[in-house]
């Protein structure tokens, strides 16, 4: 085993090979009584991983042996690979002023605060899932109210078939907020639109924790 650094943990005995991209898990449970490093005679997994990606390249996912799926990006992380679950997240804001229309119509947040593997489009108003699996989205849409009693909706579609919808009623003339929540299975490609609409025409509200949106990858399911 030279070359190799041997850890041993409660729950796992993990040798990694510094000089390669492999990684042996070995599920051994606590350590027993005099061991020193090893846990022979127990079942192991050991996973394989690809090199590391190059500068600039495209997006790519892994499904080890033991059915976790892995991502890498060339100019993400150094383009190591990570678990899926791990990264796949992000969060998404409105910034730019805008008007709410009556009518349903895909919406755009334009800032991010996480999203590394570029998963949501603000440009489009577009997530694209990376890889196939169980996803959660939300979609929050924030409007200045002019009167009591008009509302803001919030939607998530999938193509034509709409998802999750929220619809607020405005109690006075204070702003209010409508939020879209769904979590569920898509393929690798699948597409969800963030969209909006109002009652009446009104202006955005563009304050932190208003009108944002999130996913989360959480896993293949």
């Amino acid at each position: 085993m030279s070359g190799y650094i041997n850890v041993v943990s409660r729950t796992q005995h993990i040798i990694v090979d510094p000089g390669s991209s492999a990684i042996a898990v070995i599920n051994a449970g606590p350590p027993r009584s005099g061991d020193s490093g090893g846990s022979g005679g127990s079942d192991g997994i050991v996973i394989m991983l690809p090199p590391p990606l190059t500068s600039g390249s495209p997006f790519q996912s892994f499904t080890d042996n033991s059915g976790d799926v892995w991502v890498a990006k060339g100019d993400v992380n150094g383009g190591s690979w990570k678990r899926a679950r791990d990264v796949l997240h992000g969060h998404w804001y409105r910034t730019i002023a805008w008007t709410i229309p009556t009518v349903k119509t895909i919406f755009g947040h334009n800032l991010k605060d996480i999203d590394d593997y570029d998963v949501y489009n603000g440009g489009t108003g577009f997530l694209t899932a990376l890889v196939g699996g169980i996803y959660r989205v939300d979609n929050s849409i924030a409007g200045g109210s002019t009167a009591s009693g008009i509302w803001v909706q919030a939607l998530l579609y999938k193509e034509t078939t709409i998802l999750s919808y929220g619809l607020s009623h405005s109690a006075s003339t204070v702003w209010v907020m409508a939020t879209a929540s769904w979590v569920g299975r898509l393929n690798a490609g699948e597409k969800i639109a963030t969209y909006e609409a109002a009652s009446v025409a009104q202006v955005g509200q563009v304050a932190p924790g208003t009108t944002q949106m999130s996913f989360s990858y959480l896993g293949a399911g």
